[in-house]
């Protein structure tokens, strides 16, 4: 066993029992450090010695008694005393107990008397150590929580099953005030617990943990919305008689949320309205919105379409773009020309443009694709090559046409000139040289093919009502417009 006692000082102004006094402590197996006569000296001596336990004789030969030195030595030291008197008048017992001796021995006594009084008082001592162990790991973690609980932002409040708050945490004042003050938190308080609801009865009797959100006033006097936890304490036996409550402020999620809904409201009906077709997609690439626009451009309705991968209205076979493109970037509009499925079997090209958000709206609404029929466009554009491609021939006739004029004349001045310029003829008249033709004959066939052109150029500009071939190609321009 560990003995905690092994010096003691001795306090007696008797020579004789203070002898006695010491061989008995000897005896007993400790170590009797001092001896002194005086109550004046026992500060000094504990500081000086440093015992372990003082054997304090009450009335001493000195202005200052044993209870009186005990009460000075309380002040620089925790040290155990056990009072030694033959007075056992009641007052004065009263007034040594008032100093928390550890023991107290009657005149005359035995050494059994001493040394019993010694181990119980070292048993005290060790469970005063270990209680004092205790309290400073309780105070520690007492400190620890009490941090924890007015680190939080939500207030946190402990009720009794009497509906008292036995315990609330800093956030609860500064939400609510002083308990004494927070009259309308007791009322929310009493009306939940022992109000008509009955909560408390029922709760402490389930022990079943609950969330509920309340409208509480704060400090201010503004009403706000809390979500209210409350669960039980529970101890080993399964008893309980305790609550926590805790809640947080959720007034500001509300309000966005009340407002992120009606904006909801307002962007779908935006969405079914505009001339545009718009599908939504969540991150998977799953259909879950088709606007009114798109119903009508594809045959499908929005309910045949959700739930529906996106590849789903692909045709493969008309290109290898995937509509679900991973390039797209956070807030990038890429766009692509596909051609999409009808509800009829057949297809329609389009215009896709692509917005990935890397951050979702919301787990619903992950990639927006804005779609335009494009179908129009492209049989304007095939139009458009027709027209070209008709323009570019007549244009090249017309060509041929000057050509052949410019041809004629140049041949005829030539002729008068006697001197035949073989470059600038066409292949035709040459093949009339080869063949032999004089050139009067030459002459008069090309006569022939110039009066021809001209019929034939002026037929076409009087039926116009134009004077050359650029105003031709011009009125072409200008008149030939396609169907729609």
């Amino acid at each position: 066993m560990d003995i905690n006692i092994k010096k003691i000082l001795i306090v007696e102004d008797d020579a004789i029992i203070a002898k006695n006094l010491s061989q008995a402590v000897r005896r007993i197996g400790f170590e009797p450090v001092a001896l002194i006569s005086k109550g004046r000296g026992v500060v000094d001596a504990v500081k000086t010695y440093k015992p372990d336990l003082v054997l304090m004789d009450i009335q001493l030969d000195d202005d200052i008694d044993g209870i009186t030195a005990a009460g000075n030595l309380r002040t620089i030291s925790d040290i155990p005393v056990i009072f030694i008197t033959s007075n056992i008048q009641p007052e004065l017992v009263d007034k040594a107990l008032r100093e928390n001796p550890y023991g107290y021995i009657i005149k005359p006594f035995r050494e059994t008397e001493i040394k019993y009084a010694i181990m119980l008082t070292d048993q005290r001592i060790a469970g005063d150590r270990e209680m004092k162990r205790n309290q400073n790991e309780l105070k520690e973690l007492k400190d620890f929580y009490n941090t924890v609980l007015n680190s939080m932002t939500a207030w946190v409040i402990v009720v009794n099953n009497k509906s008292e708050i036995i315990y609330y945490n800093e956030p609860f004042i500064t939400i609510f005030g002083d308990i004494s003050s927070a009259s309308q938190f007791r009322s929310f308080i009493n009306e939940e617990f022992s109000g008509r609801s009955g909560l408390l009865k029922k709760f402490f009797k389930s022990g079943e943990r609950y969330l509920k959100i309340a409208s509480i006033m704060n400090s201010e006097g503004d009403i706000r919305k809390f979500n209210v936890s409350v669960s039980p304490v529970s101890y080993k036996d399964g008893s309980m008689d305790l609550a926590v409550l805790s809640g947080r402020d959720i007034s500001e999620i509300i309000a966005q949320s009340e407002t992120l809904i009606s904006t909801r409201e307002i962007l779908d009906n935006i969405l079914q309205t505009v001339p545009t077709g718009v599908l939504l997609t969540d991150s998977k690439g799953v259909i879950t919105l088709a606007n009114k626009t798109f119903e009508s451009m594809s045959g499908f309705a929005s309910a045949e379409l959700e739930g529906k991968d996106i590849k789903f209205l692909q045709i493969q076979s008309s290109s290898d773009i995937l509509l679900l493109n991973e390039n797209t970037g956070n807030g990038n509009y890429i766009p692509v020309e596909i051609d999409l499925k009808k509800k009829d079997l057949d297809s329609f090209p389009a215009k896709v443009l692509i917005l990935n958000f890397e951050k979702p709206i919301n787990e619903n609404y992950k990639m927006i694709y804005f779609i335009t029929d494009i179908s129009f466009e492209k049989k304007l554009e095939k139009k458009q090559v027709r027209l070209q491609n008709h323009i570019e021939s007549i244009v090249r006739e017309m060509d041929d046409l000057s050509e052949l004029l410019l041809e004629t004349n140049v041949y005829n001045q030539s002729i008068k000139r006697g001197d035949i310029e073989f470059d600038i003829m066409d292949r035709g008249i040459l093949k009339y040289i080869e063949s032999g033709m004089t050139n009067k004959q030459i002459a008069g066939r090309l006569e022939v093919a110039e009066i021809t052109v001209k019929k034939r150029l002026s037929g076409i500009y009087s039926k116009l009502g134009i004077n050359n071939k650029y105003q031709l190609i011009e009125y072409l321009h200008n008149n030939f417009v396609p169907d729609k």
